[in-house]
C-alpha cells in the first residue's frame, strides 16, 4: 500500500512556492483576510461542511452574541421600565427571551428528529415490511424477540438455493419474486435476504445476466458496462439506510440483527476484471453499520465453487453426507481485522487447505485426482490479491466500527443445491449470542440522550420554580 503524503509537509512545500502578495496587493490581502475567513466559515457552516464540534461552537457563539445584543438594547431603550419583577431579570429580560426562543426551537427540532418519518421514502420496502408483519402474525412468529439474521449478496436464484437449508425454516415465508426483502424462518430463527435492496445483490444480478448473455454469444463480457453507476450506488446506499431504519422499528428496542452472512462470487476475487464489483460490498457495510449500530458476527462465504474444476477435485474427496458441513476457516470470537491482517488471513486459508489436501494425498496414495488437488491449492493461492481487495471493502479505513469476522467459507448455491452451506447457517445460529451487542457509537448516543434528558428535566424544574415565584410576586 502506498504511503500517504504528510499534509503538513506538502503545505510547507507549496507555501514556499506560492507567490506572496506585495505592495498594495499585500495591504488589500491582509485587510480582507479576516472577512474572508469569517465568510468562508459561515458558508461552510450553512452547507454542513464543518465538523460537529465546530458547528456547535459557531452556533453557540452566534446565539451568545445575539443575546448580548438583546441585553444591550434592553438597557439602551430602557425596556426594563415596561415590565415587573426582580431588578436583575428586568435588566436582561429581552436577552433571556431570545435564549428561550432559541432553546424552544432547538428542542422542537431535536424531538422531531427522534420520531420516524411518516412518509415512506421507498414504498416497495415499506410495503414489504407491512407484508412481513402480516405474515408473521398469521404464522405466530415473534419478530421482536426471535434471533434475526441477514443474508447479503444473494440474488433470487442463490436465495432460493440457500432457503432449502435445513437450518432455515419455512413457517414464515415471504419470498415473492417482486419483493425487495425476502423473509423465512420460525420462532427459532428468522432469515432476511435483500435481493432488491443490497448493492452487492444487485451487482451480482448484473454480472450474472451479462455472463449468461456473453455465453450465449449475444455480446462479450464488459465489466465496466455492468458496474453500478454512481447514481445507482447512491440509491442503493439510501435504500439500505431506509431498510435499516425500518428494521429497527420492526425490532423495537431489541438488537436488530444477530448475525450476517455475506455471499460473494468466487470469480470476483480470481478475475481482475471483476475487482470493481467489490465496491458494492462497502456500500452495504457502511450503510448497515450506520443504520443499525450493532456489533455482531459476520461470516464471509465465497459462492460458485462448482464453476471451477479445481474445486470439483476437492469436493470429490467428501461423501455426500459431508458436503453440508462448513468448508473453510473459522476465526476466533471477536475478531476485528486491520488492513495489516488481510495477507495473514489469506495465508491462514492456504495453510488450512494445504494440510487438508496433504491428508487426502496421504490416504489416497497414487490417484488420478491428485493433480486436481494440487491445482486446487494453486487456485486458493491465486486468490491473494482479490481477497485483499475484498477485505479492504469489508473493512474500509474510513469506518470506525465494523463487524466481527467469524469465518471464511466456500459454498455452491445454484439450482436448488447448497453444497457446504448448511454448516455455515448452523455455525451462525449457534454462536451469535456470544458476540452480539450494541456498537460503541450507539452506546455513546444513548449516554448523550440520557444526559440531555436529565438536563431538560432540570431546566424544566428551574423554569417552573421561576414562573411560580414571578406569579406569586405579581399576586402579592
Amino acid at each position: 500500500m502506498a504511503k500517504k503524503p504528510d499534509p503538513y509537509k506538502q503545505y510547507k512545500k507549496y507555501s514556499r512556492l506560492a507567490k506572496r502578495p506585495t505592495g498594495k496587493a499585500a495591504i488589500r490581502f491582509y485587510l480582507s483576510l479576516p472577512f474572508t475567513v469569517v465568510g468562508q466559515t459561515i458558508k461552510n457552516w450553512f452547507t454542513g461542511r464543518l465538523s460537529t464540534r465546530a458547528s456547535w461552537a459557531l452556533e453557540l457563539t452566534f446565539v451568545a452574541l445575539v443575546c448580548l445584543l438583546a441585553v444591550w438594547l434592553n438597557f439602551r431603550l430602557q425596556l426594563d421600565a415596561d415590565v415587573e419583577g426582580p431588578l436583575w431579570l428586568r435588566r436582561c429580560w429581552l436577552g433571556a427571551m431570545v435564549a428561550l426562543v432559541y432553546l424552544t426551537g432547538r428542542l422542537t427540532w431535536f424531538v422531531a428528529k427522534l420520531f420516524p418519518r411518516t412518509l415512506s421514502q421507498f414504498p416497495d420496502i415499506h410495503a414489504a415490511f407491512d407484508l412481513i408483519r402480516m405474515n408473521a402474525n398469521a404464522a405466530d412468529v415473534s419478530l421482536e424477540t426471535t434471533p434475526l439474521f441477514l443474508l447479503l449478496g444473494t440474488n433470487r436464484s442463490s436465495d432460493n438455493a440457500a432457503a432449502t437449508s435445513s437450518f432455515i425454516a419455512d413457517s414464515l415465508d415471504v419470498s415473492e419474486a417482486d419483493l425487495p426483502v425476502h423473509t423465512r424462518g420460525d420462532n427459532e430463527a428468522v432469515w432476511l435476504s435483500l435481493p432488491g435492496v443490497s448493492a452487492l445483490s444487485q451487482q451480482v444480478d448484473r454480472w450474472q445476466t451479462a455472463e449468461k448473455l456473453g455465453n450465449a454469444g449475444k455480446r462479450s463480457f464488459d465489466a465496466n458496462a455492468i458496474r453500478l453507476t454512481n447514481a445507482a450506488k447512491a440509491e442503493c446506499f439510501q435504500r439500505m439506510l431506509y431498510f435499516g431504519q425500518q428494521l429497527r422499528v420492526l425490532r423495537g428496542g431489541v438488537i436488530p440483527v444477530n448475525g450476517i452472512v455475506i455471499v460473494v462470487p468466487l470469480e470476483w476475487v480470481l478475475n481482475p476484471e471483476c475487482a470493481g464489483f467489490l465496491e458494492a460490498l462497502k456500500i452495504d457495510q457502511v450503510a448497515l453499520q450506520r443504520a443499525l449500530g450493532v456489533k455482531c458476527e459476520c461470516l464471509l462465504v465465497f459462492e460458485g465453487i462448482e464453476q471451477f474444476p479445481e474445486f470439483q477435485s476437492y469436493m470429490d474427496q467428501f461423501p455426500d453426507s459431508a458436503r453440508q458441513r462448513r468448508c473453510g476457516c473459522t476465526l476466533p470470537a471477536f475478531s476485528q481485522l486491520a488492513s495489516s491482517d488481510f495477507a495473514d488471513l489469506h495465508q491462514w486459508l492456504c495453510r488450512f487447505f494445504r494440510q487438508q489436501v496433504y491428508g487426502f494425498l496421504a490416504s489416497s496414495g497414487s490417484s488420478s485426482s491428485n493433480g486436481g488437488l494440487y491445482r486446487f491449492l494453486d487456485l486458493i493461492k491465486q486468490m491473494q490479491h482479490g481477497f485483499s481487495r475484498l477485505m479492504v471493502n469489508l473493512y474500509p479505513d474510513d469506518t470506525s466500527e465494523s463487524l466481527y469476522l467469524g469465518g471464511v467459507y466456500f459454498s455452491a448455491l445454484h439450482d436448488g443445491t447448497r453444497t457446504f452451506f448448511d454448516g455455515v447457517a448452523a455455525k451462525l445460529t449457534s454462536s451469535h449470542d456470544d458476540v452480539i451487542g450494541w456498537s460503541p457509537s450507539s452506546l455513546g448516543r444513548d449516554r448523550r440522550l440520557g444526559i440531555v434528558a436529565k438536563t431538560l428535566a432540570t431546566v424544566s424544574v428551574v423554569i417552573l420554580f421561576v414562573d411560580v415565584a414571578l406569579l406569586l410576586k405579581l399576586i402579592w
